[in-house]
């Protein structure tokens, strides 16, 4: 940890003294070390620090570390001209903030995979929540916020992080990995003008056909956004609670129905349980307190495509009488049912994604 690029307060490279010495020192502030400890034994100082909605346009010329406690705040690569590396940050222990660093990827891959010292290379310490990339092949890896990165040109590598975030690769053929949280990919063009294909690993390949936005790879992304249609993927999370309620309370026909699977992917992306919105879909349909056999017919006819038998209406309704279910937990026991993903088709959901607005 004894480089400039970690700490200036620590650094002591005896050969600067001698006379003659080419030794060129490249730090133009204190680094992230240093920050750090004197931050702990001062506190945070209030005039060295961004505050507000900030830009920032890092140089390509030594080292520098930039300090962020507020705001929402744009870290902008375009002076990576051969490409950019870029993590948003990372928590290390005795940080009270982020930890986050760029470089050039040629710096990246020589001091991270071969250990180099890196020619120029800037420190991010803070919370900061966007990224725009440059026009060459970038590689950015988003923090556990919010974030939303847009790679611009070249064929960029997009990492999402932990929050909900949004990826936009631009032009160039990039790779979209969306990691925790609801993670949505991005794009300008109208959704007819896009190729969707689900591939075996669970990836998704996105082909533009007018050839501007390239063809991206989509893992662990839940949703689309085109200019005029979205998508939700999640058939085994989210997308898939969504649907199976829909075809179980309301009939197969309401997937169709873009609002209907906004409202439920809004609800449980905001973190309703999937009880509590069975019982809302169900309140919805058949209003408050319906009684048992309202229930099961709902539910029996749009799963199986029939009425309830006796025999299986005497069956169902005393499953309710008895409380070994209530209307939710029933509900969900339909929405589960293999029948019921047969009948929506859940299998070819998980190929062409929900529609949803």
């Amino acid at each position: 940890m004894y480089k400039e690029y970690f700490t200036i307060m620590s650094y002591d490279d005896q050969n600067s003294l001698l006379p003659g010495s080419n030794v060129v020192y490249q730090a133009y502030t204190p680094m992230i070390l240093d920050v750090i400890a004197l931050q702990q034994a001062y506190g945070e100082g209030s005039g060295t620090s961004g505050s507000g909605n900030d830009s920032i346009t890092p140089g390509i010329a030594g080292y520098r570390t930039y300090f962020d406690t507020g705001g929402i705040d744009t870290v902008d690569l375009s002076d990576y001209t051969s490409g950019a590396y870029f993590n948003m940050g990372v928590n290390i222990t005795g940080a009270a903030h982020l930890v986050g660093v760029s470089m050039s990827t040629f710096d990246a891959q020589n001091t991270i995979s071969l250990g180099k010292d890196p020619a120029n290379l800037r420190w991010f310490y803070g919370e900061y929540e966007n990224a725009t990339g440059s026009a060459a092949a970038d590689q950015i890896v988003g923090n556990s916020l919010d974030n939303m990165i847009v790679g611009k040109d070249g064929n960029d590598t997009l990492s999402g992080g932990g929050g909900n975030d949004s990826l936009n690769g631009g032009s160039g053929d990039d790779i979209l990995n969306g990691q925790d949280g609801i993670d949505t990919a991005v794009y300008a063009g109208s959704r007819d003008a896009f190729t969707i294909t689900r591939n075996t690993d669970h990836s998704y390949t996105i082909t533009d056909n007018t050839h501007t936005e390239g063809t991206d790879t989509l893992n662990g992304i839940e949703r689309i956004s085109f200019s005029d249609d979205h998508l939700a993927l999640d058939i085994d999370g989210n997308a898939g609670i969504t649907a199976k309620t829909l075809g179980a309370v309301f009939g197969k026909d309401a997937l169709a129905n873009k609002e209907y699977a906004g409202i439920g992917l809004k609800l449980l992306d905001g973190g309703m349980s999937y009880n509590d919105l069975m019982e809302l879909a169900i309140n919805t349909e058949l209003g408050t307190h319906a009684d048992d056999t309202a229930i099961v017919n709902l539910l029996y006819s749009n799963v199986v495509g029939t009425t309830p038998s006796a025999s299986d209406l005497n069956y169902y309704t005393g499953l309710l009488q008895n409380g070994s279910y209530n209307e939710a937990s029933i509900g969900i026991l339909a929405a589960d049912s293999t029948a019921n993903a047969n009948h929506i088709n859940l299998i070819g959901l998980a190929a062409t994604g929900l529609e949803f607005v």
